[in-house]
């Protein structure tokens, strides 16, 4: 029975162009960037030219990128680098409730070492306004984070004009663009941050590596000592096999993304409204025009969470609650609690997430499996 992936909003197949390009990295080409002779040299010549493409690619002509191992160290790197520089004035931090865990877990670190963070709920559509951020931001402010997409809705974030008023305020801005990257044609150039984090293997890149890009990279101190890789602001050996992959499947996405884009917004509209036509008791989690093309978060009322995802997985279609780093709890998703939606919208909902991978032959199977699942499961 052929398997039908539907979780990329969790993570992606590694695109054939990239396992072509990291190929002579794990060969030939396995200098380390530091090293002095030839080799190592080509090595760096390497990274400081996937640096250089990535800013390119995200539209950034100014600031520097930090490589980390995921974004999960480049949130941790934002919110807890930023912190250092503490006054004892400036001790307050903005959040959006809906945001990843790597950057919820830090805020909540900052809050045990005397940081006054202030959780800003969604509308019930999933949406963090502008002016809900507004209307919690003081001269006490030294941080806020709001994502740019957020991973279990799909909701796009308003978050340029956001990012626009508070550079205005001299406030640090932090944007988690992980879903947005490669997903989308996303306007980088003008988001006014002064942190965005990325991530490689959600658009079919390698895992192991993700990026930080800061506008000003005095404003943080490192979170890893003990060398002088990244310019000093993270040590360690740089993943160059897997930067190169990064940039590599950036590269590759965004040659595509206004037609992809198109493709998988067609795939989706024909899944929701097949599914909202034929199958009682089904509810969209999410703004529905503020949406990425790829995610659709549905809740079917009646079905237990746990339940849906195990009949999919012995059908070989294998779907998620939610974000994968809280994979080992089947408790209601945190974004839909802080969207404040019913126990039968909790309890029940299940994400779909498209990729490059997805055909219409997959959408047409999980169409034909789904009305006799939510019948048999709600018998």
């Amino acid at each position: 029975m052929k398997s039908i992936y539907l979780d990329y909003n969790a993570t992606s197949p590694m695109r054939p162009e990239v396992y072509d390009a990291i190929q002579p990295f794990l060969k030939e080409q396995f200098g380390n960037p530091s090293s002095f002779h030839q080799m190592g040299q080509k090595a760096r010549f390497a990274l400081d030219d996937s640096r250089n493409k990535l800013m390119s690619l995200i539209g950034k002509s100014e600031g520097d990128l930090i490589f980390t191992s995921s974004a999960t160290e480049a949130n941790n790197l934002a919110l807890l680098g930023m912190a250092h520089h503490k006054d004892s004035f400036k001790n307050q931090i903005v959040i959006s409730s809906i945001e990843h865990l790597s950057v919820l877990r830090p805020a909540e670190i900052l809050a045990s070492k005397g940081f006054e963070v202030i959780w800003v709920d969604p509308d019930d559509k999933g949406v963090v306004s502008e002016e809900s951020i507004r209307n919690v931001v003081s001269d006490k402010t030294l941080l806020v984070s709001v994502m740019a997409a957020n991973n279990e809705t799909g909701v796009i974030q308003p978050i340029h004009g956001l990012a626009d008023w508070l550079s205005s305020k001299g406030i640090f801005f932090h944007v988690d663009a992980v879903q947005v990257l490669g997903r989308m044609n996303y306007d980088f150039t003008h988001l006014n941050a002064g942190s965005i984090s990325i991530s490689s293997h959600k658009t079919g890149g390698p895992k192991g590596v993700g990026a930080l890009w800061v506008k000003d990279k005095k404003k943080i101190k490192p979170l890893l000592v003990g060398g002088h890789h990244e310019s000093n602001y993270r040590a360690g050996t740089e993943n160059l096999t897997s930067i190169v992959g990064f940039t590599k499947a950036i590269e590759v996405a965004l040659e595509s993304i206004v037609n992809e884009e198109v493709r998988m917004k067609q795939l989706k509209e024909r899944f929701e409204s097949f599914v909202l036509k034929h199958i009682p008791d089904v509810v969209i989690n999410g703004d529905k025009g503020m949406r990425l093309s790829n995610t659709s978060n549905l809740s079917f009322l009646g079905v237990d969470t746990e339940a849906s995802l195990m009949f999919l997985d012995g059908h070989h279609i294998y779907v998620s609650s939610g974000s994968a780093c809280t994979s080992g709890s089947v408790d209601p998703s945190h974004v839909l609690e802080a969207m404040k939606l019913d126990d039968a919208r909790l309890n029940s909902a299940v994400r779909f997430s498209f990729g490059y991978g997805t055909t219409e032959e997959d959408i047409q199977y999980l169409l034909e499996v789904l009305p006799g699942w939510i019948e048999q499961l709600r018998s």
